[in-house]
């Protein structure tokens, strides 16, 4: 519609988009689109003949007629305003007035609006025009569709690939086979599209896949194949491209999930076709299925898709899987012992390796276990023969490809450069038909050595190797070195070349995501960059270069240096790009005139200019929103350092790469990058700009050593100490702080030195003092420090609970030294959710704090203090006390929660952890009463539970300082705290029932309505949430189990006690008293015989009370199987009836925003058919919104509370960490809300299905037993319950073996669409 009121679109596609509306509006009938579309066509009709041809105008009337037909009198509005735009243009149309008389004379209207399409004007003759003197009483229902008639020879015609050869015929290919497929289409709304795609090609490639599908199905299997043959044709075409192929990729991948009988192309073929144009996610696919039809053949090809998906875990899973010995050696060997293996040419590398990787290193490579793969490369390549090197140099150069990759990924960079430089010396030069023959294989030789030519800052060296480069890379040094010169023109030159054939990979990688193309976005601003030092060094060298200082040379984009390492020189492998070695050498020498204004190039005395600043802040501000990666890093660093970036100018870029190259293990680069900076910043030439590790290994070590940490840079001095460290030299990274330390003043930057010294200290087991007074310092430094104060605060609760250990004879526990991990059980974290699961923990810290602990503690802090040096005896003044550790970790925590955000869950559990331990002493009370008035309280609310959790211990100073905290809570957040007290309130112990009505008690003084409310919500979803019917059947199925499995009339009585108190209150709902009429007099039958046993103990009775019991549970048994939903309106009246509420949606209440608060309850619960029989509840809020929740039965969710905070800590860490952070891992969490000991709320994960539901629709709808395997195990061994275990072991496996086992995964790929 938007197109035909389109002025500017041309008449015939105006006129094919009224006919296709019409048309579609026809097959489909939709009241609400056809009201909709009637003003825009009557417009068409009302306006000039300039404005609406005849066609146009006609077909318009002809939807028109089509649409009255169908809406019949709600039609009647839009009648006057047609009649009269008729009467003005002098219209007739006999198939409109025919349906406006319909209207008129009140006919029901017709549902066959597909018949006013059919004849007349219309130009579609496929449809067939209903008659109105039959089925009259059907009026609404449409008439089936008549099959339509398609012309196979005009699909064959169009599918030929014959003849396809430039990009353009493939793409008129692809064209032509989308509309002929829409045009000869079996389904008429996809035909009546045809019209459109032929003048909007979009449409066409948009329906395309859907088109062939339709006409797949009426299709004969020689038809079929023929066409299949075409398809399989175009796919293996060597001209076809990228994005033709990957329409055809998406085109099987939608043949697949309609479940396609005959589409059937090679797994392989697919994946690797899916491989070559970067659409890794599809050929992931693939090479699954080939692994496991192949029984792991292909696990090089699945291994080298997930290296490219970045999900190196699950190659090396298929490693582990591959080769199970590997486990063992499932962490990489000492990364020195294999770097002085490998500088040695050491072949011992090889015997450590795993047979694994001697026998398929790639697989290795492929799963980041570099040096194992290196061991296998290597041990290949000494395999070769001379005569195999130079009669046949494929293999070898695959080989040592394969070989610099892994040194590159170890930063090996000097190897990458030695071996990359012989191998090309010795295949570029050598042998020119071998490297003719090999251009490819030499290219991706030569691509890691320039690199690594151009990161050790020999530029001559990397222009030579980059001769032999090939595209985008040939492309990229083809901009870096034109920008080297100031050669603006040839730079821009190259790099718009560089993005044009870097754009054909990122559009298929961006499909599957952004960290999938992220490399080359790192690219492209490297490509950006480059242009931007172009113009900044043409400017530079105009501005420095001396009268006469000799005519510049332009750099030749393109052209290659083809000087062969040592050999002389011989043709380049490009015809176009054949320039002679004097002629790059010229070119090179005016290149360095040009910058170096008078001749430094490699060993003159002036320094070359450096980039405009402005130029260089805006490359340090761009960087640190780069992906804190090495490897991205290094590379973007590289070129920086090529165009002229030198340390001095950007001392902070280049220690931050240093820090990431000391991270990832890469030592010498570390060290070499940190010469550099010691070198500008100490005045001395930049030769290192030329490149980031241009310093060799043997200098570096030697300008690092003349760092003074007194006088140098104090971050230079600290990433050179932090390096000293992880190098083992741990005296002289001590050394090297203490000095630095003597300079510190106030700062961040100084509290990251304080806060490392102590840690440092920590770890090679110095006095816990000075471990502290080193947090000590760092917090002084920086008030406002977060990881200061938490450093601080962990250090102390280490140091006050080791001690406390240690004098009680638990042992050393976190660490007596003030290591700064604390550790704390899981009851003192976690527990004190009243389950039996935490009651081991809890026995020994239950007592919240004891005299006795708190006494031990302070006897072993005033040993360890006394050990202190007089000299430092000022220092330690504030722990010399037995309590002031404690104290001194209480208030570092509080410190630390009130500068934390969202991040305090962590800290409050460990305050928590001291505060139940040591609370009893009149110090560490007095601190923590401090700390508790002044923290917000919202930040209390992440430990509720924890908190609740006590409310039974016997301390008073504990018992008082939670009641009060509590009270606090509840003034500023009732929501949070009336649910948790409502089920302490309910709890068995009397301590924990009587604290928690108390602070009930002081918040309904306040909100009385609130109270009440959560109290009757919690009552009546307990009553919901099991209904009498499964009360009693559980009840008496444990009861039963009692007394006949066990032998216990007392455990039998005792549990069917709470039972029998329900029944005698008396029924509250319409279900209760229909179970009390139903079943209620046997059941007191049945008591009175269970009250006679109690005084005569004759075993009779119960006997006479078990036949009453016995049917009771048969009518409760066949009552439950009923229960498919339950009613809240027989089942809670009082649920039914409540609206409006005070009380939050349980779960939604954080203490900030606007709170949610219920609305209603809606009325039908889902009951689940497992074994608890849980209930589907929804709540609607405040917002308007469904909140979905299941209520459970018969289950403690306390407990589940405390994981869901678990796994909060988890994800935290998880996405902290520098190694899983970019991993995007995370546990998905809901929430858990308890409302008794045995009940409770779960949040529904939406968007989300069980296995058994899954699966079960899957094999339903390929009409396949759900309970398939069950079958098959009792058709093999009908006595299956009666069979040893060994042969219930061997039933299964039959019924394994008699399954395909891919049901999920299929399901799992199905949902992916």
């Amino acid at each position: 519609a938007a197109v035909a009121g389109a002025p500017s679109a041309p008449a015939s596609l105006r006129v094919a988009a009224v006919r296709a509306v019409g048309a579609v509006c026809a097959a489909a009938p939709a009241r609400d689109a056809a009201l909709r579309l009637v003003p825009p066509l009557a417009a068409l009709v009302e306006a000039p003949a300039a404005a609406a041809t005849g066609p146009l105008r006609e077909a318009a009337m002809d939807t028109l007629a089509a649409l009255a037909v169908q809406l019949g009198t709600e039609f009647a509005p839009f009648i006057p305003r047609l009649h009269h735009a008729k009467t003005r243009q002098g219209i007739r149309h006999t198939r409109y007035d025919a349906a406006i008389a319909r209207i008129h004379a009140g006919e029901p209207r017709d549902g066959a609006g597909a018949g006013a399409m059919g004849t007349g004007n219309s130009d579609s003759g496929e449809y067939a025009m209903r008659n109105d003197d039959d089925d009259d009483d059907d009026d609404d229902e449409a008439a089936p569709l008549p099959r339509l008639i398609f012309d196979i020879d005009a699909v064959r015609r169009a599918s030929s690939t014959a003849g396809l050869a430039t990009e353009g015929d493939w793409a008129e290919w692809m064209r032509d086979l989308s509309i002929v497929l829409l045009r000869e289409s079996t389904s008429p709304l996809l035909r009546e599209c045809s019209p459109v795609a032929e003048v909007h090609n979009p449409l066409a490639l948009e329906l395309f896949n859907a088109a062939f599908a339709a006409l797949w199905d009426s299709f004969e299997e020689s038809n079929r194949i023929a066409l299949l043959r075409d398809i399989e044709s175009a796919l293996k075409s060597p001209t076809i491209p990228h994005h033709v192929l990957q329409a055809l990729l998406d085109l099987a991948e939608f043949m697949e999930f309609e479940d396609c009988q005959w589409f059937t192309l090679q797994t392989r073929e697919i994946a690797g076709l899916a491989q070559q144009c970067h659409s890794y996610a599809k050929a992931l696919h693939h090479q699954e299925r080939e692994f496991v039809n192949s029984a792991g053949q292909n696990a090089t090809d699945l291994v080298s898709v997930l290296s490219a998906l970045q999900m190196p875990e699950s190659a090396r899973g298929v490693l582990v899987a591959l080769h199970p010995p590997a486990r063992r050696a499932a962490g990489a060997p000492p990364a020195s012992k294999f770097a002085q293996e490998a500088a040695a040419g050491s072949a011992t590398a090889a015997a450590d390796a795993p047979e694994g990787a001697l026998r398929n290193p790639r697989l290795y490579e492929l799963s980041h276990r570099w040096r194992h793969a290196l061991a296998g490369y290597e041990a290949e390549y000494a395999q070769f023969s001379e005569d195999q090197r130079r009669v046949n140099p494929h293999p070898v150069l695959e080989n040592m490809h394969a070989q610099l990759r892994c040194l590159a990924a170890l930063g090996e960079w000097d190897l990458v450069a030695e071996r990359g430089s012989a191998c090309l010396a010795e295949h570029g030069a050598e042998n020119a038909r071998a490297r003719g023959d090999a251009q490819k294989e030499l290219a991706d030789v030569a691509l890691p050595t320039a690199e690594a030519l151009a990161a050790l800052g020999r530029v001559d060296e990397c222009q030579r190797a980059a001769s032999f480069l090939r595209g985008e890379p040939a492309a990229f040094f083809d901009a870096l070195f034109a920008a080297r010169t100031g050669d603006v023109q040839s730079a821009r030159a190259a790099v718009a070349r560089c993005r044009e054939l870097l754009g054909r990979d990122v559009s298929a990688q961006l499909q599957e995501g952004y960290r999938r193309a992220y490399d080359s976005v790192v690219r492209a601003q490297q490509l950006a960059e480059i242009e931007e030092a172009a113009e900044s060094l043409a400017v530079i060298a105009a501005q420095v270069a001396a009268p006469g200082a000799g005519s510049m040379v332009p750099f030749v984009p393109g052209a290659r240096a083809s000087i062969a390492l040592g050999a002389p020189t011989s043709p380049l492998p490009r015809a176009s790009a054949a320039v002679s070695g004097s002629f790059a050498a010229a070119a090179a020498s005016a290149a360095a005139s040009a910058i170096d204004a008078g001749g430094q190039g490699s060993g003159g005395a002036r320094k070359r200019p450096q980039l405009d600043q402005a130029v260089l802040e805006r490359w340090t501000s761009r960087l640190y929103g780069v992906e804190y990666r090495v490897s991205h890093w290094h590379r973007i660093m590289c070129v920086r350092a090529m165009l002229g970036a030198a340390p001095a100018a950007a001392p902070s870029a280049w220690l931050r790469l240093a820090s990431l190259s000391r991270k990832n293990g890469r030592l010498d680069a570390a060290r070499r990058i940190l010469a550099a900076v010691v070198r500008g910043t100490k005045g001395g030439d930049d030769a290192a700009a030329s490149g980031v590790l241009a310093i060799s290994s043997d200098e570096a070590q030697v300008l690092l050593n003349r760092v003074d940490p007194g006088r140098d840079d104090p971050e230079l001095v600290f990433a050179v100490a932090k390096l000293q460290w992880v190098e083992g030299r741990a005296d002289d990274a001590l050394g090297s702080l203490r000095e630095l330390r003597a300079r510190a003043s106030d700062g961040s930057f100084w509290a990251r030195v304080h806060a490392r010294a102590g840690a440092w200290r920590s770890e090679v087991g110095a006095r816990s003092e000075e471990v502290l007074e080193a947090y000590r310092a760092a917090v002084s430094a920086n008030p406002e420090s977060l990881k200061a104060w938490r450093a601080l605060a962990n250090a102390q609760f280490a140091f006050a609970t080791a001690a406390a250990d240690e004098e009680a004879g638990v042992g050393s526990g976190a660490g007596g030294d003030g290591s700064g991990s604390p550790s704390a059980t899981g009851a003192d974290l976690f527990g004190g959710g009243g389950s039996k699961r935490g009651s081991v923990g809890r026995s020994r810290n239950s007592g919240g704090g004891s005299g006795i602990a708190v006494a031990a503690a302070r006897a072993a802090i005033q040993r360890r203090m006394a050990d202190v040096s007089p000299s430092r005896a000022d220092q330690t003044s504030e722990s010399a006390t037995g309590n002031s550790a404690v104290v001194a970790a209480i208030q570092a925590y509080f410190r630390a929660i009130s500068l934390s955000n969202a991040d305090a869950l962590q800290d409050a559990l460990r305050l928590l952890t001291l505060w139940f331990r040591f609370g009893a002493d009149p110090d560490a009370d007095a601190a923590l009463s401090e700390g508790f008035a002044s923290t917000p309280v919202g930040v209390w609310l992440l430990v509720v539970p924890q908190i609740i959790a006590r409310l039974h211990t016997p301390v008073p100073a504990i018992r008082r300082l939670i009641f009060e905290l509590l009270c606090r809570i509840g003034s500023e957040h009732p929501q949070a705290l009336v649910f948790p007290l409502t089920v302490a309130s309910k709890s068995a112990s009397p301590t924990r029932s009587e604290m928690a009505s108390r602070v009930l008690e002081q918040l309904r003084r306040s909100t009385p309505s609130l109270v009440e409310q959560s109290s009757m919500v919690a009552d009546e979803l307990i009553r919901v949430a099991v209904l009498w019917p499964e009360m009693w059947h559980d009840g008496l199925e444990e009861a039963s189990r009692l007394y006949f499995a066990e032998k216990n009339p007392e455990g039998m009585l005792e549990e069917l006690a709470p039972l029998h108190r329900a029944l005698e209150r008396g029924p509250e709902s319409v279900s209760e008293r229909a179970w009390a009429q139903e079943c209620g007099s046997e059941l007191n039958e049945a008591q009175l015989w269970c009250d006679r046993y109690r005084h005569t103990r004759d075993r009779s009775h119960l006997n006479q009370a078990w036949d009453l019991y016995y049917k009771v549970f048969r009518r409760a048994a066949a009552r439950v199987q009923s229960i498919t939903t339950v009613d809240l309106e027989c089942a809670s009246p009082r649920l039914m009836a409540a609206r409006d509420l005070d009380l939050a949606v349980p779960g939604t209440y954080s203490g900030a925003g606007e709170t949610v608060r219920i609305g209603s309850f809606e009325r039908t619960l889902g009951v689940f058919s497992s074994k608890q029989r849980p209930r589907k509840l929804r709540i609607v809020g405040s917002d308007g919104k469904r909140h979905h929740f299941i209520l459970k039965g018969h289950e403690d969710l306390r407990q589940d509370e405390r994981v869901m905070q678990l796994f909060g800590l988890v994800n935290r860490l998880l996405a902290t960490h520098h190694r899983t952070g970019r991993l995007d891992l995370s546990i998905v969490r809901y929430e858990v809300i308890p409302l008794s000991p045995v009940s409770g709320l779960l949040g529904w994960a939406p968007d989300s299905d069980t296995l058994h539901d899954v699966i079960k629709d899957y094999r339903k709808a390929r009409n396949v037993p759900v309970n398939i395997e069950h079958r098959l195990m009792l058709s093999f061994a009908p006595q299956f319950d009666n069979l040893p275990a060994i042969g219930k072991v061997e039933v299964f496996l039959h019924s394994l073996n008699n399954t395909s086992g891919e049901d999920l995964r299929n399901v799992m790929w199905m949902q992916s669409r």
